[in-house]
């Protein structure tokens, strides 16, 4: 169930960086077929990041449900849900211009714009080609914290209050 699926990211085995993607795609055989595969290469290369998961809907009425209750506008699109719970949509066919590609579209909208940096996510970041700001904490507690909440003290200041400050920062600077 798609919902459920997007609804899953604010599980305690989710972080604040995870970001869910489905594709609707109404007639996946048939007109919306290269777009539908598009999808799926991207999804296959995009899901080896340890914070994004993908699905796909290629039932009819399944799409139709999305389009009558304004998730969507039409097939193929894809929608995804990030940080925060914001959810972005874009008709496949919108993707042109600055909107280089669904690859680029799915990494600039998962992007969070506080997130842990990992040896698997380096990359992504990198290829944003924009200013990184890091910020470094002790996690020596990092495991035996409530789920969703960075545990531990750095210069005896709570992580979890830092990382607030952090971000209500990087929200203040997001467009510069």
């Amino acid at each position: 169930d798609v919902t459920n699926f997007l609804e899953s990211r604010t599980s305690a085995n989710h972080g604040i960086s995870t970001s869910m993607t489905v594709g609707f795609f109404s007639e996946h055989e048939e007109v919306e077929e290269d777009d539908y595969q598009e999808f799926i290469e991207v999804a296959k290369e995009l899901q080896l990041n340890e914070d994004n998961y993908f699905g796909v809907v290629t039932s009819p009425a399944t799409a139709s449900w999305f389009k009558k209750n304004k998730t969507i506008d039409r097939t193929p699109a894809v929608l995804m849900e990030g940080e925060g719970g914001i959810r972005h949509t874009i008709n496949l066919d919108e993707l042109y211009g600055d909107n280089a590609g669904l690859q680029s579209w799915i990494v600039k909208n998962s992007l969070p714009l506080v997130g842990k940096m990992t040896g698997a996510n380096f990359l992504m970041y990198e290829k944003q080609g924009l200013p990184i700001l890091m910020l470094f904490l002790d996690l020596t507690d990092e495991h035996t914290s409530q789920p969703g909440f960075v545990g531990g003290k750095s210069g005896e200041i709570y992580n979890e209050i830092l990382l607030e400050e952090f971000r209500l920062a990087a929200k203040e600077h997001q467009h510069r």
